[in-house]
């Protein structure tokens, strides 16, 4: 069954317990690869270094600087290490009801889509099978999965699960109850993981995808470069109604690099660009919330900051992989993600139990 739905509902009632918290940050850094340039080789040193579990350390060659985050994630850290860490307790979270978003920040090839994206043990894959294990040993529920999937690209959003080949443009609206939606934004039911992973794939056939100098398998895309959402409702529970038990929201951001480094020009300068221009909106809504003093956040000044919304200062559990590179010639580049999440850990979310009535939907598939 196909539908079409908002990305993001949020005319839901809630139920009255809630949850503050914080997002949570983890850095990630990624292995040495074929490519890295060392200015340092002195002990076959590195611009950045796991100290301990919560610890980061970057060298400029000058100078040394200690960040601390929730954890960090040495380069010998497998994806299944880090969904253990990351995607697990969200998973956790998200079957009492409460919405889960799942970002990764950082430049070009540090690692980003491997982490949210690798077809075999990526975190959105794993998500889903961890959804799917645990709604198969329930036998007093009913549950309906659907998949979305979408890219934003030179603040235009693309349908990337539409038939067209290159996607279908849908637009952001707003709605007094639902809030910022997509409209006409396609949503698939899924009654297994292979499903989901085949219209993964079938989607990212119609990215937008570009060579940079940085790496040759870059998305540049503005700034999402793919977005996936799932959403799990439950006919049934203690409270005698529907319940959203469960909705992912899983952002890969494009590249944070300098326009000079990726030597881009032409098409790519233009995109390059945009996606700079929407980073720094990005960082200006979150520096806005991590000071808490502003009365205006400016979340309509890009796509991506209106589509965020509510998983930056809103009903969800949002946490953020900043993926680094070791590599020196990266330094600038990883210090100001390093930044960029030590901001985001300023942000305090207010968690609540969705309640929705849904019955309708389980009564189209029986």
């Amino acid at each position: 069954m196909r539908r079409n739905s908002s990305l993001i509902s949020q005319d839901a009632d809630v139920f009255e317990d809630t949850s503050v918290s914080r997002v949570q940050v983890y850095v990630r850094i990624r292995p040495i690869v074929q490519g890295d340039v060392t200015s340092i080789t002195r002990k076959g040193a590195v611009s950045v270094e796991a100290t301990d579990l919560t610890q980061v350390r970057v060298a400029d060659g000058k100078k040394e600087k200690i960040f601390q985050f929730d954890q960090v994630l040495p380069p010998e850290a497998s994806n299944a290490e880090v969904y253990q860490v990351v995607g697990k307790p969200l998973v956790e979270a998200s079957m009492t009801g409460l919405n889960s978003i799942l970002m990764a920040y950082g430049q070009t090839g540090a690692g980003k889509t491997h982490t949210l994206m690798a077809s075999a043990d990526g975190l959105t894959t794993s998500v889903v099978s961890h959804i799917f294990a645990l709604i198969g040993k329930d036998a007093a529920h009913s549950y309906a999965v659907t998949c979305s999937y979408l890219q934003i690209y030179q603040e235009r959003v693309y349908d990337l699960l539409a038939s067209e080949k290159s996607g279908t443009e849908v637009f952001l609206r707003e709605h007094p109850k639902k809030g910022v939606y997509v409209e006409n934004l396609s949503e698939y039911s899924v009654k297994s993981p292979e499903e989901i992973v085949r219209l993964l794939k079938s989607g990212k056939r119609r990215l937008a995808v570009a060579e940079t100098k940085m790496n040759r398998q870059s998305s540049r895309l503005l700034p999402a470069e793919e977005v996936t959402s799932l959403a799990t409702v439950s006919d049934k529970n203690s409270w005698g109604k529907d319940q959203t038990l469960f909705f992912s929201f899983s952002c890969d951001l494009a590249g944070s690099e300098r326009v000079k480094k990726t030597k881009a020009a032409g098409e790519r300068l233009q995109e390059a660009q945009s996606i700079n221009s929407s980073l720094l909106e990005l960082g200006n809504v979150i520096q806005a919330l991590a000071e808490g003093t502003r009365r205006h956040i400016p979340y309509r000044n890009s796509v991506l900051t209106r589509l965020l919304q509510d998983g930056l200062d809103g009903n969800s559990k949002t946490s953020l992989i900043v993926c680094v590179s070791p590599s020196f010639r990266d330094v600038n580049e990883t210090l100001c993600s390093l930044k960029f999440g030590l901001r985001a850990m300023k942000i305090h979310n207010v968690a609540q139990v969705n309640v929705n009535e849904v019955s309708r939907i389980f009564k189209k598939r029986k």
